[in-house]
């Protein structure tokens, strides 16, 4: 999956957009006229934040004197003046302002000396967020049947030297409808807690083609023959002039001052000749998929940073043309390699369309698919963003923090199909070599410290949050598999009776499965009376006989499981002290059995407790994958 290159702690330098003719005058007490000049930032201007919590807002102007005063102020930030110098000889001043992601920020201007001060120069809307390009044709652009408007109050759009509310039409975009834009912005706002901004740079019933640099070369010439020429007998070239007009906003904005491209485009592309263009105007899908390469790869180089971009599935034509399945499979293809999923807007048919555009309800849900999308992608940046990073065996290892709980994520180098995952519920990092193993099949590996807990309902709570923190927005699989050393099975098959649609399988080594056996001591095991007394705190047990007499151990609880078909695999030592498999795996081997279970045991002879695993973890991984989706 293309990874963002957007940085996640740095603060990058961005151009300034100047407003060149806005003079904003202050009457200085001694009659002499003296004006301030605010260059940066411009009113309704989103920047883009740099961290999930904040971002810099970038003051530059002009001013009459040495110095001025200047105070940013919204609910959260106290309205306190600071003072900025001016340069002596430009009377120019500058400054990089960091605050909270949020807004809308009000911005304050005065000159710094009382007898030359009269009025503030003030911009009223400022906002740190997140800012979107948006591109491609007449779906990306002005071409629904009723204009929307924003609604949160939150949304802003930017076209060459100025920023406005995203009410439509998009400036900067072809037509005079209606777009998806004040929708997506409303639900990305009010999902993120910020102002977004959005730069609308879409034509209608452009191809691919048109959009490439000036001289990429085709040998079929686009349905609408604008914005390409003839080079010779059979060959054409674009003019460059759609490929600048996408790259313009882009180096207006810096290229780390939006979060990515949102690119609807195809139905110019798709079923060309089926609709009935001449046929030699139809490409094929390998050369659509080659086209958007050499678009997307174009403009990352021309600003420096690969760019996230996300590609729709659109070639909807019409109810009796409403998909293009060979376009479809070229567009999906681009993701993972050079784009990011996009949604599929051909989904949107009964009642959302008017001919091959969108209706005023279909707007409204094209915005929404594309906030579903670009959320659910943004959710997992955000989060990582605030990880702390480091290598754990050769892999990625990212440390955060969930209700208070010190947690972790490793890695794979490349993510499986369907992104799996196994959750060692406890003591992460010993014998790891079935996780390390499992990494290198694209699996993550996850931990989150509940040390002390034994699997108690409490702990099953936290279980939940971290469950929903990687399923969420760290978008791993809804089923991961389970992993359970010795106490940590309490953990596993506590988790697994309480959620059974959730786990795809169970990893269990030495595990317990009665804590009367461990830490109780209350058969042939030796138990362990420190443990035996916290673990009747965390449980809440008022007694010895309320502990003795719990019907929820994993021996007692095994009927949720084996209606989910969820397989055991255990991996126990024979001569095992600490744990006996007599009153922990075997108890579980029959009784999951009995009500049809699948449970496969490898067990070690001679072997205590310890060493947990197996040297060689292939039978461990071999189960796990073989029951995995792919």
């Amino acid at each position: 999956m293309q990874r963002s290159l957007f940085p996640r702690s740095a603060s990058p330098r961005r151009p300034i957009l100047l407003l060149p003719f806005c003079c904003l005058l202050i009457g200085a007490a001694s009659g002499m006229a003296a004006s301030i000049r605010i260059e940066s930032p411009l009113e309704y201007q989103v920047f883009q934040r740099e961290t999930l919590k904040s971002g810099t807002i970038e003051l530059q102007g002009l001013a009459a004197g040495d110095e001025i005063e200047y105070r940013l102020s919204d609910s959260r930030l106290p309205a306190s003046w600071q003072l900025l110098k001016a340069d002596a000889t430009t009377h120019r001043f500058k400054a990089r302002i960091p605050v909270p992601a949020g807004g809308w920020y009000k911005l304050e201007v005065r000159a710094a000396k009382e007898e030359e001060r009269d009025t503030d120069a003030t911009i009223e809307h400022i906002g740190v967020g997140e800012v979107f390009i948006v591109a491609g044709q007449s779906n990306s652009a002005n071409h629904g049947s009723e204009q929307q408007r924003v609604e949160s109050g939150l949304v802003s759009s930017f076209h060459g030297s100025e920023w406005t509310l995203a009410n439509d039409p998009q400036r900067g975009a072809s037509g005079s409808g209606g777009s998806f834009i004040p929708a997506f912005g409303d639900a990305m706002a009010v999902r993120f807690g910020v102002p977004i901004g959005v730069a609308a740079v879409g034509v209608g019933s452009s191809s691919v083609r048109q959009w490439l640099p000036g001289g990429s070369r085709m040998t079929n010439l686009p349905t609408v023959e604008s914005n390409v020429r003839l080079v010779e007998p059979g060959i054409w070239e674009s003019t460059g002039e759609l490929f600048d007009q996408l790259i313009k906003p882009m180096t207006q904005l810096g290229a780390h001052g939006f979060r990515a491209v949102l690119w609807h485009q195809g139905e110019s592309d798709a079923g060309q000749a089926r609709a009935g263009y001449p046929a030699d105007r139809q490409i094929t899908r390998e050369q659509y998929r080659e086209f958007m390469e050499k678009l997307i790869r174009a403009a990352s180089r021309q600003i420096g940073r690969e760019i996230p971009w996300f590609v729709a599935q659109t070639t909807f034509h019409s109810v009796s043309d409403p998909a293009d399945e060979e376009f479809r499979a070229a567009q999906k293809a681009l993701w993972g390699s050079v784009a990011l999923e996009g949604p599929d807007t051909d989904s949107l048919t009964d009642g959302l369309r008017d001919g091959v555009h969108f209706n005023g309800e279909g707007l409204k849900a094209h915005g929404a698919l594309w906030a579903q999308k670009v959320g659910s992608w943004l959710d997992q940046e955000l989060a990582a963003a605030s990880d702390q990073h480091s290598d754990w065996n050769g892999y990625k290892r990212a440390d955060f923090v969930v209700e208070g709980r010190k947690a972790l994520l490793v890695a794979p180098m490349s993510a499986a199909p369907g992104k799996p995952w196994i959750w060692r519920t406890e003591f992460f990092g010993h014998e790891p070599q079935a996780d390390i193993a499992l990494l290198g099949h694209g699996f993550h590996v996850a931990y989150i410290d509940l040390q002390n807990m034994y699997g108690a309902p409490v702990s099953l709570d936290l279980m939940d949050q971290f469950y929903a923190e990687l399923t969420g927005r760290r978008g791993l699989s809804p089923k991961p598999v389970l992993e359970g050393f010795s106490r940590g099975g309490l953990f596993a098959y506590n988790w697994a009776a309480r959620h059974p649609d959730q786990v795809g399988a169970i990893y269990a080594d030495a595990p317990v499965c009665d804590f009367k056996s461990w830490p109780g001591g209350k058969g042939a095991g030796q138990g362990s009376p420190g443990d035996w007394e916290r673990l009747k705190s965390v449980y809440r047990f008022g007694s010895e006989d309320e502990a003795l007499a719990y019907r929820f151990n994993p021996i007692d609880n095994l009927a949720p499981l084996a209606s989910a078909h969820i397989p055991l695999l255990h991996v126990v030592g024979e001569a095992d002290k600490t744990v006996p498999i007599e009153e922990n795996t075997l108890l579980i081997k029959e009784r999951y059995g009995k009500l049809g279970g699948e449970i496969e045991v490898i067990s070690k002879p001679g072997v205590d407790h310890h060493p947990h695993s197996l040297k060689d973890p292939e039978p461990i991984v071999r189960f796990i994958l073989r029951h995995t989706p792919r």
